[in-house]
């Protein structure tokens, strides 16, 4: 796809990009990547209580936090910097 937009569009590579296939991805000729280095963690939320559901979804779950990981971030600049 990079190779055919030639230049004329940018190609933004994305979904699933971590420190293994960053430097492929960045190889293959993509303007840039887009990652959300995405880590899930325990709420600090002290009351919880197991009657009510705070998102309505099964499966989801309830006092997790979705943040972005920054050691995985460096991760995976470090790999992009690579010489």
């Amino acid at each position: 796809m990079a190779a055919q937009a030639a230049g004329r569009i940018e190609v933004m590579a994305g979904s699933g990009v971590n420190p293994s296939n960053a430097r492929l991805l960045a190889a293959a000729g993509v303007d840039a990547l887009h990652f959300s280095a995405r880590r899930e963690r325990e709420g600090a939320m002290r009351f919880r209580n197991p009657q009510v559901s705070m998102g309505g979804c099964a499966g989801v779950p309830e006092y997790s936090v979705t943040d972005a990981d920054e050691t995985l971030v460096r991760q995976i600049l470090a790999e992009l910097n690579r010489a």
